[in-house]
């Protein structure tokens, strides 16, 4: 490519109209003068503007064509910036505030969020090691909830996270539906005839954002699709379904009609094998395998249902 450079490449990243950006800890490119970072257009280098003071670990490349740089730098041309910033094809601009180290990976969203990862926190979030940027502020979902089985009468309790890092003066909500419907706390806030209901909405604080579900004596009819919503003044995000599965207090009875027959044997015998999704009611002893010893419990229990 060229004269090429004079010094490491550490990170490319392809523009959308096919030109190749190079990071790394070179000062020219071409013979060109080029801080860390340089612009190969098929035929010649150039350099984005007046570049980063410190080497460029990390490159990606936005669908509009700017790039996100991350690395050791605390300068990007005339602005100062904490080891990770954006070139809009004409300046320099800042990307929030790593305050610790360097920036290792950069990765682009499609609607121009930002994910960084390396030796790094994300202002005064402590990050693990990851941080994710969003200019437009709406919350995201850092684990879904998971499905769940539980016999009617247990607890039923689905949890989940909401990204850390939000401004709380202005807190984030949270809403627990049910098939679609808000749900509500007490007894039969989650259907009618159903189980005591409690964390079903409220106010996420700096300190905690996990939300937990819990139906208390869970009846047949608090079984469906759970979703939790998370909302600011921004805007709203809502998670993936859970499903959470009632199972009468005889567990061989798959099908919830209160007889332990032909279509529970049916139903197990349509699903053997290792289980592929959670929850897994015919795995009755819980092994991850619906086999033999399932099937052994499920004839045990042959005919009507106990009370």
């Amino acid at each position: 490519l060229g004269a090429g450079l004079d010094g490491t490449v550490e990170a490319l990243a392809v523009l959308p109209n096919g030109d190749l950006v190079a990071g790394g800890g070179f000062t020219t490119a071409g013979g060109v003068s080029a801080n860390r970072i340089a612009r190969w257009n098929g035929a010649s280098w150039s350099p984005l503007g007046p570049g980063l003071d410190g080497t460029a670990y990390a490159l990606a490349a936005l669908p509009s064509g700017d790039i996100v740089a991350g690395g050791t730098f605390t300068m990007a041309g005339s602005i100062g910036v904490d080891r990770i910033a954006r070139w809009s094809g004409s300046s320099w601009s800042r990307i929030g505030s790593v305050t610790n180290s360097t920036v290792r990976a950069v990765a682009c969203q499609p609607n121009g969020d930002v994910i960084a990862g390396g030796w790094l926190n994300s202002g005064t979030v402590t990050s693990g090691y990851w941080s994710y940027w969003t200019e437009a502020s709406i919350p995201l979902v850092a684990k879904q909830p998971p499905g769940l089985f539980v016999i009617e009468g247990q607890t039923a309790a689905v949890a989940a996270i909401c990204a850390a890092g939000y401004d709380f003066s202005d807190p984030v909500t949270y809403q627990w539906k049910r098939n679609g419907s808000s749900i509500a706390n007490g007894s039969e806030g989650a259907s009618v005839g159903g189980g005591f209901v409690s964390g079903a909405a409220g106010d996420f604080t700096s300190s905690s954002t996990t939300t937990t579900l819990s139906i208390s004596n869970a009846r047949l009819t608090d079984a469906g699709q759970f979703t939790v919503v998370f909302s600011n003044s921004c805007g709203s995000v809502t998670s993936d379904s859970a499903t959470i599965t009632i199972s009468s207090s005889c567990p061989p009875d798959l099908t919830g009609d209160g007889f332990v027959g032909g279509a529970d044997l049916g139903s197990m015998l349509g699903l053997w094998g290792a289980c592929v999704a959670s929850p897994c009611p015919a795995d009755l002893n819980n092994d991850g395998l619906i086999g033999g010893s399932d099937l052994g419990l499920l004839l045990g229990e042959w005919g009507a249902c106990p009370n």
